[in-house]
């Protein structure tokens, strides 16, 4: 019998690969959110240790904290007004998401 860890791996190995097969080539970086506040879904990117937060802003609450190596799935991202880019993400089990400071991670600023 099979445990929740392989279903995972399966079901991240499936989807990787249905994206590939019907996305054009992936880019190296996360493009940047449209106009239209509409985000598309991206490679992951790993965290290099920082929080996720609520807003991309660093006086914006705190959801959770990410170590080192993380995987993060990417939506996109934003420069705010203060000319700091911000990714959007989420967990690599999606139970939590937000936005975190490209500093942060190996995503290009």
């Amino acid at each position: 019998m099979r445990g929740p860890r392989h279903t995972l791996i399966t079901l991240g190995v499936t989807g990787a690969l249905m994206f590939a097969a019907s996305a054009a080539p992936v880019q190296a970086s996360v493009e940047q959110v449209p106009a239209s506040g509409a985000v598309a879904r991206v490679p992951y990117i790993k965290s290099t240790g920082g929080w996720i937060k609520t807003c991309y802003e660093a006086t914006c609450r705190k959801v959770v904290y990410t170590y080192a190596g993380d995987i993060l799935w990417a939506y996109g991202s934003i420069e705010n007004d203060f000319g700091n880019r911000w990714y959007r993400v989420a967990t690599y089990l999606e139970d939590h998401e937000g936005w975190i400071y490209c500093g942060n991670t190996n995503a290009a600023c």
